[in-house]
């Protein structure tokens, strides 16, 4: 197993993402080992809330008190700790930080972990980053639904509460004058801007190849499979070390962040490659 990570600022005047990983964790339990998590936070109106994120949110998953350990992540009641969490979370950052009422982040969390003989991939999603997975057969698979206003299902939940989704022409649709439906932060845009993930679990076939997180700046300009065709294209190189600062290696995330400013991104963009084998 392989990272390659890059967070550029691109076109934009300051960078307002943020990220971690955790690699080879062990918490004891014999039915969950190495575990790995990675998260990517897409931050607006300023980078206080992705770059808590970042550092808090880690400390309060594996936190036993939070979200015991002996917790199956594929079942009920863990997904109900991890909505828990993310309530504790909020309340935190309204407390914490003053800006959050026009501030806030999307959040991405990918925790892939050895389950028994299985290769498990739990998918917790805030926002609009998205996990796109190359499955054997080289194809790319989205693992998460982007929280944007238009979306049937957001767009349901936000009008059965009586909000209004504008458009401005030549501008995204909005939801309180902002394009994403879900983030942490953004106090004076609740209750339609909603702070509850969505938690999706897989089972990850032995020759499945990776997993793409990315935030926004990146999907705009690649759909899953021409991303997963590039870095299969890239991977002819040697890509089996893992790269977590600005390398001048073959950082198959970095070429893929980069591609995306030249095809006409403006935002900043962040991406994270997790290579299976």
């Amino acid at each position: 197993m392989y990272l390659h990570k890059i967070s550029l600022i691109g076109l934009r005047p300051t960078n307002e993402d943020a990220e971690f990983f955790l690699l080879n964790l062990d918490n004891n339990d014999k039915e969950k080992k190495n575990i790995n998590l990675l998260g990517i936070f897409d931050g607006h109106g300023g980078p206080l809330i992705s770059k808590y994120l970042s550092e808090k949110l880690p400390q309060y998953f594996y936190n036993k008190d939070i979200i015991p350990n002996k917790a199956k992540p594929s079942t009920n009641k863990y997904h109900k700790y991890i909505n828990k969490l993310y309530d504790f979370i909020q309340e935190k950052i309204r407390n914490e930080i003053k800006e959050s009422k026009l501030m806030g982040s999307t959040a991405l969390l990918a925790q892939f972990y050895n389950h028994n003989t299985n290769k498990r991939l739990q998918i917790i999603n805030l926002g609009d980053c998205r996990a796109v997975l190359c499955n054997k057969y080289n194809i790319g698979i989205a693992l998460t639904k982007d929280h944007k206003p238009t979306s049937f299902e957001e767009y349901d939940r936000i009008t059965k509460m009586g909000g209004t989704i504008t458009q401005l022409p030549g501008d995204d649709p909005r939801i309180a004058g902002l394009s994403v439906s879900r983030s942490f932060g953004d106090i004076d845009s609740k209750p339609y801007v909603f702070h509850q993930p969505e938690i999706f679990d897989y089972e990850i076939d032995n020759e499945d190849k990776f997993i793409i997180l990315g935030c926004d700046g990146l999907w705009d300009v690649f759909d899953n499979q021409s991303a997963v065709e590039f870095v299969l294209h890239e991977m002819k190189n040697d890509y089996k070390y893992n790269i977590i600062t600005n390398s001048l290696k073959n950082n198959i995330a970095k070429k893929i962040a980069t591609e995306a400013i030249k095809k006409g991104s403006t935002d900043n963009v962040s991406c994270m490659i997790l290579f299976f084998h």
